[in-house]
């Protein structure tokens, strides 16, 4: 009996959680649309919660260092968000909005390090190439256009960091085989990416229309949910499998290892 009421409960919590991601992703969206910063900068402070709880709903249990870490990515992403739309009426809070998410990507990068094995295989140019290129076309804006340097250097250093979060995401996926999971993690931090240059176009070179900047949030949504759908793991000894061991004299890794006994058991027989 109590086992069905625990279920229940859980069902309406995620019935509710549902209708809270859905409220902030499409009433944040029409309130910067239609000008109503109050609406906007209320409900997309609530989205970040959203995806916190989904993270811990998805999580395979029991929680490791890797959930802590996504949760303390996504504080940092809220506390951004919370600081960002305050700037709106008071700039000061521009620059530490910045650097909340210059921490967020922080941590994103320590937990896709912590999913990566060997990067012998990352050399070739696809692996390197890419991810730099929005970040070269970050740092053009910035550079190139009449801010003020505090803001020009601010915004390159974040930009460094986007885009190595999105590097390491491809660690991630050379790693792990080109899980579908994975491809999700990428294809988040690309629209993160395509987010935030939208971002630079729209404070540095020209300033977008309502409609189009509302492709803004729409790509930090998207982006976030990619993440967070990608980067859990099915089991949670996921994150153990891609750290390096050294046997023999050789370096290799516990799904390497795996992989090598399955194949002499299937010799064997």
């Amino acid at each position: 009996m109590q086992i069905r009421a625990g279920n229940a409960l859980a069902k309406v919590c995620k019935v509710f959680w549902l209708l809270f991601y859905i409220a902030a992703f499409v009433l944040s969206i029409i309130g910067y649309i239609w000008n109503l910063t109050a609406l906007s900068t209320v409900f997309k402070s609530m989205f970040m919660p959203c995806i916190s709880l989904l993270a811990y709903f998805l999580w395979p249990r029991p929680l490791t260092k890797p959930y802590y870490l996504l949760q303390c990515a996504f504080v940092m992403a809220w506390l951004g968000d919370v600081l960002i739309g305050l700037s709106l009426t008071w700039p000061v809070f521009f620059v530490p909005g910045g650097y909340a998410f210059f921490c967020q990507h922080a941590f994103y990068i320590w937990l896709n390090l912590l999913a990566c094995g060997s990067p012998s295989s990352l050399l070739s140019v696809p692996y390197w190439g890419l991810p730099h290129l929005p970040y070269f076309m970050l740092l053009t804006i910035s550079y190139f256009s009449k801010v003020h340097i505090a803001l020009r250097i601010q915004h390159s250093i974040y930009a460094v960091m986007l885009c190595t979060s999105f590097l390491t995401a491809f660690y991630r996926t050379a790693w792990e085989g080109r899980r579908a999971k994975y491809f999700l993690t990428v294809c988040g931090f690309g629209a993160f990416v395509c987010s935030d240059i939208l971002i630079s176009i729209d404070a540095f070179m020209w300033r977008l229309s309502q409609l189009e900047g509302a492709a803004i949030l729409l790509t930090y949504y998207v982006a976030q949910t990619m993440i967070c759908l990608g980067v859990t793991p099915e089991k949670p000894e996921d994150y153990e499998l891609g750290k390096l061991v050294v046997k023999a004299g050789a370096v290799s890794t516990p799904r390497e290892e795996a992989r090598v006994e399955k194949r002499r058991c299937m010799g064997a027989i």
